[in-house]
């Protein structure tokens, strides 16, 4: 026997799904079902997205500024070689959990780094210790929000060494170094990364010296510092909501069908 009395409201949006079967005479259908299936397929439209994004290596690729300024310098025996206030242009993120695909411009941004000592010089390089340290810092303004101001990333490189490509005048290039770091906590929190990270920086440069004679030039061509990001896990609680959404989703297209 079905009792009479009226079910507590909680109940109510469950039972109108549950009893609107095909077959059975049907109102206009109703507003709310319509507005919680589109928060539904949005919430998990972001979810998924999150996690393919979450499959990608994520990266910030922080460009040089043209006209390229700033130095690069060594002053012989045991120094370290240093480069200051090399100008940043931009940056683009690359397969972030969040702004993937962003090309932002870099306000007043440099590099600045300062490498181990001197380990010696080969025919076509110079060679550098691991221990230095390396300084991205300027403003980031996304979209008239300044998320980040002051140092924007900072680390301790690995062994550096510098490359002559030859050609009379000679272009030096500094390649494959690596650092690891900590991003700045706002920009980390904008792109749902952790704060620390892996990176590189790549620069080249014109000198007459040969290697192993000492360098100070301005004379700077195209580069940059690369940052891997590391995303921010999806709680389990997350996916297990997720999986909710699912069936929900699930029951209200059946219910279309049915119509």
């Amino acid at each position: 026997m079905v009792s009479s009395l009226p079910k507590p409201s909680f109940l109510r949006p469950l039972l109108t799904i549950e009893l609107d079967r095909p077959g059975c005479a049907r109102g206009p259908k109703p507003k709310r079902i319509d507005l919680v299936r589109t928060v539904l397929s949005a919430s998990l439209a972001a979810l998924l997205t999150l996690s393919v994004n979450a499959q990608a290596t994520p990266i910030l690729d922080f460009g040089t500024a043209f006209p390229y300024q700033g130095q690069v310098s060594w002053a012989g025996g045991s120094a370290p070689l240093t480069g200051v206030d090399i100008a940043l242009a931009n940056f683009v993120s690359t397969g972030t959990a969040a702004h993937a695909g962003e090309v932002q411009t870099c306000l007043n941004c440099t590099v600045s780094f300062e490498t181990g000592d001197y380990l010696g010089s080969t025919a076509n390089s110079w060679n550098f210790a691991g221990g230095g340290q390396i300084t991205v810092s300027g403003q980031l303004d996304l979209d008239g929000d300044l998320i980040a101001d002051g140092t924007l990333l900072s680390g301790t490189l690995d062994n550096v060494s510098v490359f002559s490509l030859g050609g009379g005048l000679y272009k030096i290039e500094m390649l494959g170094t690596t650092f690891s770091g900590l991003l700045a906590p706002e920009l980390a929190n904008h792109y749902l990364a952790q704060e620390e990270v892996v990176g590189g920086i790549t620069l080249s440069f014109s000198t007459e010296v040969l290697p192993g004679q000492p360098i100070t030039t301005t004379t700077l061509h195209s580069g940059g510092v690369t940052v891997e990001l590391t995303t921010v896990a999806v709680p389990p609680a997350a996916w297990l909501f997720g999986s909710g959404l699912v069936g929900m989703v699930v029951v209200a297209r059946r219910r279309n069908l049915g119509a």
